[in-house]
């Protein structure tokens, strides 16, 4: 679902993102928290170490000329999903209200299979030990 969604939202950021004058891409979103580390787990990819020698308010380290370096999948989940003011006025006006229908009820699709995974792994790697009896 988040390969089916990406070219839409690459398609509204190519509208939005070259004439931004405050770039949102900072580096303090590209830290993975502990959600991201899980799903990039199951997607079996490695998690890019953190650039100790980058400012927080830094330009994004995975910020390319063109855009992101990364693939939406692989992206830190904050990250991927932020949109803007500048990006949701397009949204809302230049996508027309069937689309923009089917758009939102994906995004929240995704955040909930998302969740469901996590919830899943905690349930299952995360289940307490039974204690051990002494004969």
């Amino acid at each position: 679902m988040i390969e089916a969604v990406s070219p839409i939202i690459e398609c509204l950021t190519s509208r939005v993102c070259p004439d931004c004058t405050s770039v949102c891409c900072i580096n303090r979103h590209s830290d993975f928290d502990y959600s991201d580390n899980i799903f990039m787990s199951a997607l079996n990819k490695e998690i890019p170490e953190e650039d100790p020698g980058v400012a927080a308010t830094d330009p994004c380290r995975f910020l390319g000329r063109r855009g992101c370096l990364r693939e939406r999948p692989e992206r830190p989940y904050r990250c991927t999903w932020f949109f803007c003011s500048p990006l949701l006025e397009v949204i809302g006006e230049q996508m027309p209200l069937s689309d923009h229908r089917n758009f939102i009820e994906m995004l929240r699709k995704i955040t909930e299979l998302r969740t469901e995974m996590i919830r899943n792994f905690e349930t299952v790697f995360l289940k307490p030990v039974p204690a051990m009896k002494n004969k």
